[in-house]
Order: C-alpha cells, then sequence, then structure tokens
C-alpha cells in the first residue's frame, strides 16, 4: 500500500514537471515592445539615439559682473556655488573692476549663488549668462 501511494506521488510528480515546462509563445506586437538587445552593442557607435539628443551633462555660461565704484580698492573672493553649496568657481576680484568668464556647469542648474565677501545672491541662469551686481536690496523700513 505505502509503494502504491509512493509511485501515484511520483508519477503526479513527474506530469507536473512536464506539464508545466513548455515554451512561452511571444506575438510579434508583444516582441516589438521588448527593449534594444544590448549584447549587439559591440561599440559606443552601436548605440542608437535621436539626432537632437545631445550627450552633454554640462553647459558653459557666462558670468558677467558688474563693477561697484568704491573710494577705496575692494578685494574679496568671488564664489560661484551650486544651491546646494557645491563651489564651481573662486577667484580673487576687485569690486570696482569688471569681470567676465566662462564656466561648465551641470546642465540641469537654473539658479547658481554667486558671492562676494558678505554678499550673497542667488542668481537665475537666462540664455546660459548670470549677470551679479553688488546691490543688495534692502526690505524698506516700516
Amino acid at each position: 500500500m505505502k509503494n502504491l501511494k509512493s509511485i501515484i506521488f511520483l508519477l503526479a510528480l513527474i506530469s507536473t514537471g512536464l506539464v508545466s515546462c513548455k515554451k512561452d509563445y511571444i506575438s510579434e506586437v508583444e516582441a516589438s515592445k521588448k527593449p534594444m538587445d544590448v549584447s549587439k552593442v559591440v561599440n559606443f557607435k552601436d548605440i542608437k539615439v535621436s539626432s537632437s539628443f545631445d550627450w552633454k551633462s554640462t553647459k558653459e555660461i557666462t558670468i558677467n559682473l558688474q563693477p561697484l565704484s568704491t573710494p577705496v580698492k575692494i578685494n574679496n573672493t568671488l564664489l560661484v556655488k551650486t544651491e546646494k553649496g557645491e563651489v564651481l568657481y573662486s577667484k580673487l576680484q576687485t569690486m570696482n573692476e569688471a569681470f567676465t568668464g566662462k564656466i561648465l556647469v551641470p546642465s540641469n542648474l537654473t539658479h547658481l549663488v554667486v558671492s562676494f565677501g558678505s554678499i550673497s545672491k542667488i542668481e537665475t541662469i537666462t540664455n546660459n549668462q548670470v549677470n551679479f551686481n553688488y546691490i543688495v536690496e534692502t526690505a524698506p523700513a516700516e
């Protein structure tokens, strides 16, 4: 009796295994939705992208610093940072001298923090340019 139960159990197990092992047939529509087979990419030129795709992750922007007339020469460090505080550019700058320079920044940035000593402003990148002056706007007294 025990042998009969073991034989029936073994046959059920084998038949379940045979039935469950079958090939899945995928329609042509479903096959076309699959991503590109990366095994076909041998080198960089094999990658297919849109002709309008830009491979750069940075962009070049121009910093325009407007001078401020002062009776004495004031030097300090000009810092250009991301809003997270990462320094992208720094230089010793004289307040009464204009400055125009180009720097590379991450292409996703829309604002930069420009600082000169205690003067710090968040400037918007517009047409790949940032304009900075030393004038700090204060709230009117009530």
